[in-house]
């Protein structure tokens, strides 16, 4: 984590010399740490980038995924190749549907605040 404020900083002035015209949002981790959540929230708030918290969904079961979905799989054109049983703890932990939801719909909030 020595250099990771530095990192996140040359990411995002990356994206604004090469893509001046892109509206940047950081979005939280769903396996966050409170020291790389305070860095690049302390980032986003030096740069003037919008920041997109989800965090509190990744904490609540119902926002995860579960042994025994069914997970689509996509290719990389968005054409669906197939699917699979979500058969171990570490794919459960991911979002579910309803967490995809949620990081989607905070992330638009973000951008479009009510």
């Amino acid at each position: 984590l020595s250099t990771f404020a530095e990192d996140y900083k040359y990411l995002i002035q990356w994206f604004r010399e090469n893509c001046p015209n892109a509206l940047v949002v950081c979005a939280g981790l769903w396996y966050h740490t409170e020291q790389k959540e305070t860095i690049i929230k302390n980032v986003c708030s030096e740069m003037g980038i919008l920041y997109a918290d989800f965090t509190a969904y990744s904490n609540q079961q119902k926002y995860k995924s579960s042994i025994g979905n069914i997970q689509t799989i996509y290719d990389e054109n968005g054409t669906i190749v197939g699917t699979r049983e979500i058969s171990n703890s570490g794919y459960a932990s991911h979002p579910g549907d309803l967490g995809m939801e949620a990081i989607a719909n905070t992330i638009i909030n973000t951008i479009y605040p009510e």
